[in-house]
C-alpha cells in the first residue's frame, strides 16, 4: 500500500507541541507489514540519503506526527521505524482546553512559595535603627508618683481611695525630708526630756507605710489638679510645697505616642524569585523594641518594602501597649510593657503605737508604784522603747530608665535559594515555570507549563494516546509554535 509522507529536517523537544512548518519533502512509501499506527514501519524506494530526516507526517494516518527513531538501509530501500508524537498531532485540542495549572513560565502567582528552589544555608544579615517614641531626649525631667492612703478630701483627687502624688526631683527630696524631720505627734520635746534623741520618733512613726505605691513615671503628660498640702495618711507634710495629683478621670485615659513608619526590607532575590521571598522560611525579621522586647515580623505582608506604622498607649501607671499596623491601619500586632520605674518603699511595723502606750504605762507605774525604784522604772522603760524598734520593710528596686531608653532596631535575615534564573522581572526560569495553581486556557500560555493530575481533554484519538498526553501534561510541557 502506497501514500505520501512529508518528512522534515526539524529540531524540537520531546515534550512539545511543536509542529513544522510547510510541506518539508514529499516522498511515496510504503508500509511494511504487519505495523501499527502508532509505531509504524515504512518502508521507501530512493537514492536520497533519508538519514538527514528526522521527523515527517502521514495524512493517510489522520494527520499523525511521528518522531523518525531510526533508519534501516536494505538493497535500495531505507525502512523508517517512527514513533508518534502526541502533542503535535493534538496540539490543537490541547491548546483549546482549559486546565488546572500548577506551573507555568509565561504566567505565575509570586506570591506562592516555589519548593523548586532549594534553600541554602548562606545567608545575608542587615540592621537599621527604628524610632523609640518614648526615649526620653537628652536632660529630661523625670516625675515621681507616689500613691497614697490619707484623708484628703479635694474633688477628684484619688482613684479608687488612693491619691496619686506627681513630684518633681525637687519636691520629692522635700517629701523625703519631712518624713525624716516632722515632729508628728509633738513628742519630740518629751523624748529630749527623756534623754533619748528626737530621731527616735523617726524610727517609730513612719509614715511611708501609708504609701502603696511609689515610681518614676518618665511621661507624665496625664491630667492632674492641684493639692495644696500633701497628706500621708494622718499626718500634713508643711515642707512639702504644693503639688500636683492624678484625677480620677485620668485613670481610664491614656497618652498616645507615635512612632515614625519603618519599612521591612526586601529579600535580595525578590525580583527574581517572588514576593514569596519576604515570608519564612527565607527571611526572617526581628523588631528590638526596648521594654516590649524582640517581636518576631515574619507575619508582616510580603510585599516588597511592607511598610509599619506603630503606636504606643500609655496610662498613668505606665502601663504600654505596643501597637503595629499596616499602611491600611490593620493591627498586626500587640505586645505590652510597664515603663514606670519602681523606687523603694520603706514601712515600719505597727508596734510604733504601742511602744508610745508602753512607755506611757513606764512613767506612770515610775511615779505611782512605791515599791519600784525610778532606776527599775527607767530599765523598763528603756525595755520598752527597745521593744518598739519596727522591722523595716521595703519593696521596690532603685532601678533605671534604661529599658524605655534602649535604641529600638529591626534586625533583617536573608536565606538564599539555589537555581540560575533565566529571565528577570520575578520570572522563573522558562525550563521549570513558577507556580500559578489557577485554571487556564491554555492557549494563553507560552513555554514550559505542567498542569495538576486531573487533566480533563477529550480526544479524538487511541486510548493509549489519550494516556500519553494526559502523562506529559502532568509532569510538564512545553506549548511551542
Amino acid at each position: 500500500m502506497a501514500f505520501t509522507v512529508n518528512f522534515y529536517k526539524f529540531s524540537k523537544r520531546e515534550n512539545s507541541t511543536k509542529r513544522p512548518s510547510g510541506n518539508g519533502n514529499e516522498f511515496s512509501c510504503n508500509i511494511k507489514m504487519p505495523s501499527g499506527v502508532l509505531n509504524p514501519t515504512i518502508e521507501i524506494s530512493t537514492t536520497t540519503n533519508m538519514t538527514q530526516y528526522n521527523y515527517c507526517k502521514i495524512a493517510h494516518f489522520q494527520n499523525r506526527y511521528y518522531f523518525v527513531n531510526d533508519w534501516v538501509s536494505d538493497h535500495g530501500l531505507w525502512i523508517a521505524h517512527l514513533k508518534v508524537d502526541v502533542l503535535a498531532t493534538y496540539k490543537t485540542e490541547i491548546l483549546n482546553s482549559s486546565q488546572y495549572v500548577l506551573r507555568s513560565a509565561s504566567k505565575s502567582n509570586h506570591s506562592i512559595p516555589d519548593s523548586v528552589y532549594p534553600i541554602t544555608t548562606d545567608r545575608t544579615v542587615s540592621s537599621k535603627y527604628v524610632e523609640n517614641p518614648i526615649k526620653l531626649a537628652s536632660g529630661t525631667k523625670i516625675d515621681y508618683v507616689l500613691g497614697v492612703l490619707n484623708f484628703d478630701n479635694t474633688a477628684n483627687s484619688k482613684i479608687n481611695g488612693v491619691q496619686y502624688l506627681v513630684l518633681t526631683e525637687s519636691q520629692m527630696r522635700d517629701f523625703i525630708n519631712s518624713m525624716l524631720t516632722q515632729d508628728y505627734y509633738g513628742l519630740d520635746p518629751i523624748l529630749v526630756g527623756l534623754g533619748f534623741n528626737s530621731s527616735l520618733l523617726h524610727a517609730l512613726i513612719n509614715p511611708a507605710q501609708y504609701i502603696t505605691e511609689s515610681f518614676v513615671l518618665p511621661h507624665s503628660s496625664m491630667g492632674s489638679i492641684n493639692i495644696s498640702s500633701p497628706k500621708v495618711g494622718p499626718w500634713e507634710l508643711p515642707q512639702v510645697p504644693a503639688c500636683k495629683a492624678i484625677a480620677d478621670g485620668y485613670a481610664y485615659n491614656v497618652t498616645v505616642f507615635d512612632g515614625t513608619d519603618f519599612t521591612i526590607p526586601s529579600h535580595p532575590q525578590t525580583q527574581d524569585h517572588g514576593v514569596y521571598m519576604n515570608s519564612s522560611p527565607y527571611s526572617h525579621h526581628v523588631l528590638h523594641a526596648g521594654p516590649f522586647g524582640d517581636i518576631p515580623l515574619d507575619f508582616v505582608p510580603s510585599d516588597t518594602q511592607a511598610t509599619i506604622k506603630y503606636k504606643i498607649y500609655m496610662d498613668f501607671k505606665g502601663n504600654c501597649q505596643l501597637v503595629l499596623l499596616d499602611n491600611d491601619l490593620n493591627v498586626l500586632a500587640t505586645s505590652y510593657a510597664n515603663a514606670s520605674v519602681p523606687i523603694p518603699i520603706v514601712a515600719t511595723s505597727d508596734k510604733s503605737m504601742q511602744g508610745i502606750s508602753a512607755i506611757g504605762s513606764e512613767v506612770k507605774n515610775g511615779i505611782t508604784s512605791f515599791g519600784m525604784s525610778l532606776a527599775d522604772s527607767w530599765g523598763r522603760m528603756t525595755n520598752a522603747l527597745v521593744d518598739m524598734i519596727p522591722t523595716i520593710d521595703s519593696s521596690g528596686l532603685n532601678a533605671g530608665v534604661l529599658s524605655i531608653n534602649q535604641n529600638w532596631y529591626l534586625t533583617s535575615e536573608f536565606y538564599k535559594v539555589g537555581g540560575n534564573i533565566v529571565e528577570g522581572g520575578g520570572m522563573a526560569s522558562a525550563k521549570v515555570g513558577a507556580p500559578l495553581c489557577e485554571t487556564v486556557l491554555l492557549s494563553t500560555l507560552s513555554n514550559f507549563t505542567q498542569c495538576d493530575s486531573q487533566v480533563d481533554i477529550s480526544l479524538d484519538a487511541y486510548e493509549s494516546e489519550i494516556s500519553q498526553v494526559r502523562s506529559m501534561m502532568t509532569s510538564g510541557f512545553f506549548i511551542e509554535d
